[in-house]
């Protein structure tokens, strides 16, 4: 009985380790990447626009290491970083003046990289979530670096952008209610301890 304890235990220690094996031990692979012409032939969205905010989304990265381990693909409709993007020009796709995009983490699942307050020019498609999504292995790169990627985009039709409106601030919300609800409980008691002392001064 205890050499079979003993077995399982080595057994599931064996498999722990390899399941913590980092993600970064399976690096992202990447065919060359295309013309600017060919990129944007492929894509379903090109546009540039300056990166503003991000959203991180709760990674599952067990999940990926059992995948990985399997040699199955991941799955990108669970993870990744959702980040916004404010648009200035769009030649493809995105219409509105912010644009929100999502991408991995980096490593295996080739994320890219955003920098808050960079301009980029995005090549994006559509994830299995409907959301725009980008990687590494796309021709998105910093506005400063997509030479080529301008002279070709730059004489190309824009589309007209459509601002979006602002998302509703339910923390505002709550915090108006919560004061609300707190002045009328103070001005509640202020009434019922001016009526209890106006009682008390009729009785004597």
């Amino acid at each position: 009985m205890r050499r079979r304890w003993f077995v399982f235990v080595a057994l599931t220690l064996a498999l722990s380790q390899m399941l913590a094996v980092p993600k970064s031990a399976w690096a992202c692979s990447c065919a060359f990447p295309p013309t600017p012409a060919d990129a944007f032939a492929r894509t379903e969205a090109a546009f540039q626009g300056t990166a503003v905010g991000v959203s991180n989304s709760l990674p599952l990265p067990f999940v990926d290491q059992i995948r990985d381990w399997l040699g199955l693909p991941h799955v990108d409709n669970y993870g990744g970083r959702l980040f916004s993007i404010e648009v200035t020009r769009s030649w493809k796709g995105v219409t509105t003046t912010l644009a929100d995009i999502r991408t991995g983490y980096g490593g295996a699942d080739c994320g890219y990289e955003f920098v808050i307050g960079v301009e980029y020019v995005v090549y994006a498609g559509h994830t299995s979530d409907g959301d725009w999504g980008t990687n590494i292995c796309t021709r998105t790169t910093p506005t400063t670096s997509a030479v080529d990627d301008l002279t070709y985009l730059g004489p190309l039709p824009t589309l007209p952008l459509t601002p979006v409106p602002a998302p509703f601030n339910w923390l505002w919300l709550c915090l108006g209610l919560f004061v609300i609800l707190i002045a009328s409980a103070l001005i509640g008691v202020w009434l019922w301890r001016s009526r209890r002392r106006r009682t008390h001064l009729t009785n004597l």
